[in-house]
């Protein structure tokens, strides 16, 4: 280019004829004032108007000669260019470009047929995008050219915008894009983003394996016919709690991997709304736990035996934690003592013992149930809720955790 030392890249656009929308014909070339003319307030006027705009300009004549430039021009080319008088008035923009060596100088020909058949009238407009980095800095320019007539003469305005900043953004966007999709790719949770209808907008690669499906054939597809059919209106209803002041929703429900098995799943759920709170777009985060909903179902058949077990039991039977506190018991213990289970769960065994049975006991539980972890049979009472007393012989045992510290009695 002939305003730079490095000539403009290949991602140029297509020169354009623009068309009028109604009538399909070629827009008519507008006429402007003179900005060649050195004389009266008109022409200082376009000058001072040239001079204040941060684009770089040129006004070139139907040969290429350049026969102004504007403030922003020649401070640029004062600048960047080894020589800046073969950039500003009165050189050839057209040599200029068909000069050009080195990197980029196809690219700079290319600028100069476009320019050329818009001196021609083929076309109107041109425009491309172009690096222009200096040692210091990284740099990108927009350049622009444009036909018009000036007191009947065709002339060509040539003009560079400063486009870094935005193309910074762009680059700053694209890395963060690439992290993003880097960061979700390599996790092994199941990743999917999906419209309020329930369409998929992204999946990440694991989502993918796990229901044996291809991006291509879930993308556009919803996700309702992957979740078990009996879940559906409770998913349903649970996404639809989301709001701006709840955007997160967490949902357990079972689903149908690759192989057809059922399993369970747990999917952290994040709605994206609008200014005007409007549900956007869900993404939802899911691991599979169908190992953990197996282990609790099995606790819970365990407890529901266990707790059959103590209700069916003649005998009264209550555990307490290491502080005495009665944590559980069954129907046979309240019943002989006249508490409401409320009430049962305030107390300690020691509140339920007369004080002259403590010391005993005391010695009962550090000799022998925590030493061997069961006690021998024993006598006592017990104080009813009326205040009357239960004489009881009865048996501890000592109940330990997964690290072997004593937790219940």
């Amino acid at each position: 280019m002939a305003l730079r030392p490095c000539p403009p890249r290949a991602h140029a656009m297509a020169s354009r004829t623009p068309i009028t929308p109604k009538t399909g014909r070629t827009r008519r070339t507008p006429e402007l004032p003179s900005v060649e003319n050195r004389g009266g307030a008109s022409a200082r006027l376009n000058r001072s108007a040239l001079d204040a705009l941060s684009s770089h300009i040129a006004i070139l004549d139907e040969t290429g000669c350049i026969l102004t430039v504007n403030h922003a021009w020649r401070h640029f080319a004062e600048l960047n260019h080894p020589r800046p008088a073969t950039v500003c008035a009165g050189a050839n923009y057209l040599s200029v470009c068909d000069t050009a060596r080195g990197d980029g100088a196809e690219d700079a020909a290319a600028f100069a047929r476009a320019v050329r058949r818009i001196l021609q009238g083929e076309s109107d407009e041109f425009s491309l995008e172009y690096p222009c980095h200096s040692p210091d800095e990284q740099r990108w320019f927009n350049a622009t050219v444009t036909r018009f007539k000036c007191n009947g003469d065709v002339r060509i305005a040539v003009a560079h915008e400063a486009i870094t900043e935005r193309k910074l953004t762009e680059q700053a966007l694209r890395y963060s894009e690439q992290l993003y999709r880097a960061v979700v790719e390599d996790q092994t949770e199941l990743i999917s983003r999906f419209k309020t209808d329930g369409t998929f907008t992204f999946v990440n690669s694991i989502y993918c394996r796990y229901f044996g499906k291809t991006r291509e054939e879930l993308i556009g597809s919803q996700w309702q016919p992957v979740a078990y059919p009996d879940d559906v209106p409770m998913i349903e209803a649970r996404l639809a709690t989301m709001s701006p002041a709840n955007p997160v929703v967490v949902i357990e429900n079972r689903a149908y991997r690759e192989s057809g098995e059922m399993g369970w799943f747990q999917f952290i759920n994040r709605g994206f709304f609008d200014t005007a709170g409007n549900l956007v777009e869900t993404q939802s985060v899911g691991r599979d736990i169908t190992e953990r909903k197996r282990a609790e179902e099995s606790l819970a058949e365990s407890e529901l035996k266990y707790r059959r077990l103590h209700e069916s039991m003649r005998d009264a039977f209550a555990a307490v934690d290491m502080n005495g506190r009665i944590q559980e018991f069954n129907t046979t213990f309240a019943n002989l003592l006249g508490y409401g289970s409320e009430e049962l769960k305030r107390l300690t065994y020691q509140d339920i013992t007369p004080a002259k049975w403590h010391a005993a006991e005391a010695r009962i539980i550090k000799d022998q149930v925590l030493t061997k972890g069961y006690s021998d049979v024993y006598e006592k009472e017990y104080i009813r809720q009326d205040g009357t007393l239960l004489p009881v012989e009865l048996r501890t045992f000592l109940i330990r955790n997964l690290a072997g510290k004593p937790e219940q009695m």
